[in-house]
């Protein structure tokens, strides 16, 4: 994993780290409730919001168990369930929509917690007071809305090694051609050498992403390119076919992907992705279903490890961007 980037984009940039409850009713936290432990999730900011969730294990012997994941149209795996949920309550759909447009914000990690769902938000502390002034608020309207923590990252790391304890994730890294018809000011506004972190997962169009560019780089400012920090930090929409089959086919086979992080040198696009260990096929079958789609991609997978050896082992795109 891309050690220089990380600490970077997640510690000395979004140095501050947001543990954020919240709940509505819902056969979810019923079935959370049940299992006694944490269930990894992915929460999909759209109107409503959406939640992919999977158990790892079976549930032989927990029959009220099942009868829940049959309500919610549930798979069910030789050692895993997944499942899907609808945010249905208004409220909560649009403070969350709220606190996701706020600059530098991005999701990190989620997890279904006994009555809750337990979001993980990373944001640069300039905007720490204006998170947290939403929330408090939002709860003095009534919105089930709870802020757990909100203190500065401990670690670039951190989100990733406390999902690795609910359930083992593993690395996917590949990198793609941009083809031509991507360089253009209307379909990538950052033309230039970038890393970038996802705001959070959407089902539109649309890749909200946060981006980390060398002092060099004098980006255009204009409507379609927030400054976050200026000289360094900056945010925007892209769209990307390729992605966006990737993430449709996630969406229908109930694939979660904890985090991407990407990069830019001009020429190649590098991706890495971190997920649990039981969908790394599900991912590159994906790579190989968009590759078909569209084959000027050039997708090639040079990576697949487990976290816990990708961690401590930095990939070569490291020198994308200049360091500080």
């Amino acid at each position: 994993m891309s050690n220089d980037m990380l600490q970077r984009m997640n510690k000395t940039i979004l140095d501050v780290m947001s543990t954020v409850s919240v709940s509505w009713s819902s056969d979810l936290f019923r079935l959370a409730r049940l299992l006694h432990f944490r269930v990894p999730c992915i929460f999909v900011i759209s109107n409503p919001a959406q939640i992919f969730f999977v158990i790892p294990e079976n549930l032989s012997g927990k029959r009220e168990a099942r009868i829940l994941m049959d309500a919610m149209e549930g798979k069910e795996s030789p050692n895993h369930w997944t499942g899907h949920s609808t945010l249905n309550d208004p409220d909560v759909n649009g403070l969350l929509n709220i606190l996701c447009d706020i600059p530098s914000v991005a999701i990190d990690g989620a997890y279904l917690e006994n009555n809750s769902i337990k979001l993980r938000m990373r944001m640069n502390s300039a905007y720490a007071g204006k998170f947290a002034s939403l929330v408090i608020e939002a709860v003095s309207r009534g919105v089930q809305v709870e802020i757990e923590s909100l203190e500065p990252s401990k670690s670039s790391f951190d989100t990733q090694d406390f999902m690795e304890t609910i359930i083992p994730l593993s690395v996917i890294h590949y990198r793609m051609n941009v083809p031509s018809t991507m360089n253009t000011m209307e379909r990538n506004p950052m033309m230039f050498p970038w890393e970038r972190v996802r705001k959070y997962l959407s089902l539109d169009d649309n890749l909200r992403s946060i981006y980390y560019v060398p002092e060099s780089v004098k980006p255009i400012i204009d409507e379609e390119i927030l400054e976050v920090i200026p000289g360094k930090l900056y945010e925007t929409t892209t769209r990307n076919p390729f992605f966006r089959l990737i993430e449709k086919r996630m969406a229908e086979d109930h694939t979660l992907v904890a985090n991407y992080y990407m990069g830019y040198n001009g020429i190649h696009m590098f991706v890495e992705v971190v997920l649990p260990s039981i969908f790394v096929n599900n991912y590159i079958r994906f790579i190989s279903e968009a590759s078909r789609e569209f084959p000027e991609w050039h997708p090639e997978i040079f990576g697949v490890k487990t976290y816990r050896d990708a961690r401590d082992s930095p990939y070569a795109w490291n020198s994308v961007v200049q360091k500080e």
